[in-house]
């Protein structure tokens, strides 16, 4: 359904159990009561557990308006539930593909290169276990083995914003040296 027209007063039952039952079926239907006797305590207690808004039938002239605003405002919902999941897949779709290119890659801080990520090709090329590397700095794990050649880098990325295969040395957790070609982008 798309909207739920509800009086208050029902025989065996009334608006707030029927409202309870809606959301409790985890439907997201605006629910309008539209009564004549519902009072001030009991409109904002079924606003409270999820009604959409109350209509009281000597007002009725309302009724139009509000049922406009609560279907689009539950079109809103959906649309934004819909982006929301798409954005979610997305970022699956992303993070499976950062995680599995064979290449190494890593995102980190630009000012003091502390790794915020790292996909496992990265971490077995430098020999550190993720919780290991992630939070720490490239300095305080003395991967670069020339600062020099990261203070380049640096330089290179805030002037031109993307800098390719940059030569570097880096060392290992075993103390290793591996000579490297860093990309980066800003």
């Amino acid at each position: 359904y798309d909207l739920i027209l509800c009086d208050f007063t029902l025989p065996d039952w009334n608006g707030l159990a029927a409202l309870r039952w809606v959301r409790g079926s985890g439907y997201a239907t605006p629910f309008i009561y539209l009564s004549g006797t519902l009072g001030e305590d009991i409109a904002v207690q079924c606003i409270k557990e999820g009604a959409t808004d109350y209509v009281l039938k000597g007002k009725s002239a309302r009724l139009p308006v509000i049922v406009r605003r609560a279907l689009k405002e539950q079109k809103l919902r959906e649309d934004h539930e819909r982006a929301q999941k798409r954005l979610h897949e997305s970022d699956q779709r992303c993070d499976i593909a950062f995680r599995s290119t064979p290449e190494g890659m890593t995102i980190s801080t630009l000012p003091d290169g502390r790794y915020l990520e790292a996909n496992d090709a990265f971490l077995q090329m430098v020999g550190y276990p993720r919780e290991k590397l992630i939070g720490e700095t490239t300095i305080s794990l003395g991967i670069w083995v020339n600062l020099e050649e990261r203070a380049s880098l640096l330089a290179k990325l805030r002037e031109h914003e993307t800098v390719r295969a940059h030569e570097a040395s880096f060392r290992t957790a075993s103390g290793k040296i591996r000579d490297v070609q860093v990309s980066a982008e800003r």
